[in-house]
């Protein structure tokens, strides 16, 4: 199982910059040997475009698949009534607290709707590789869920940099981290 997350920049939301393009072309170069049979990417644009162009340089005939759960954790309203920040969620993350806004999420959400995802997937897919595009945040609550860290804890410490991949298995007794935050170069 690979989870990987394009580059995100506030001036391009929801499209992949020129290098976004290079650094999913770089993941699926550097994925292309090890033997992926499917990849599941958030609906997002710019995760969709990092999953097809992971897809045509691996050369899966079916391409990709939406999946839902791989999407950013909602955001909803704080204390205020305004509509909560990263910087607000960072503050209570740090505080210890892993606040669900309201109609939003919190990062135990996320975890709980990515992992049962990642889970059918690991019984549909059993003993093969698997790719998954989605979200720093989600990233970092499946990270944490696998290295057992807090919750609150697990997005500051989730050290898996913007263009990356991180290895993990999922296994009858637990899921175990092999590599994270790895740099694929051309």
């Amino acid at each position: 199982m690979w989870c990987t997350y394009p580059a995100l920049r506030k001036s391009k939301l929801d499209t992949l910059t020129t290098k976004g393009r290079e650094q999913a072309a770089a993941i699926g170069h550097f994925l292309k040997d090890k033997d992926i049979v499917a990849i599941q990417s958030s609906p997002t644009v710019r995760t969709r475009e990092t999953a097809q162009a992971m897809s045509e340089v691996i050369g899966l005939p079916e391409g990709f698949e939406v999946e839902e759960a791989f999407s950013s954790l909602r955001g909803g309203k704080g204390p205020d009534g305004n509509p909560v920040s990263w910087p607000w969620r960072e503050q209570q993350w740090v505080l210890g607290n892993d606040p669900r806004p309201e109609g939003g999420e919190s990062m135990s959400d996320g975890e709980i709707r990515a992992r049962g995802a990642l889970e059918k997937l690991a019984e549909r897919f059993a003993g093969k590789a698997i790719a998954i595009v989605s979200h720093g945040d989600i990233c970092a609550a499946l990270l944490g869920f696998a290295r057992n860290t807090p919750i609150p804890d697990r997005y500051a410490t989730r050290q898996v940099p913007t263009g990356s991949v991180t290895e993990f298995i999922i296994t009858d007794i637990g899921w175990f981290v092999l590599e994270v935050g790895r740099q694929p170069s051309d």
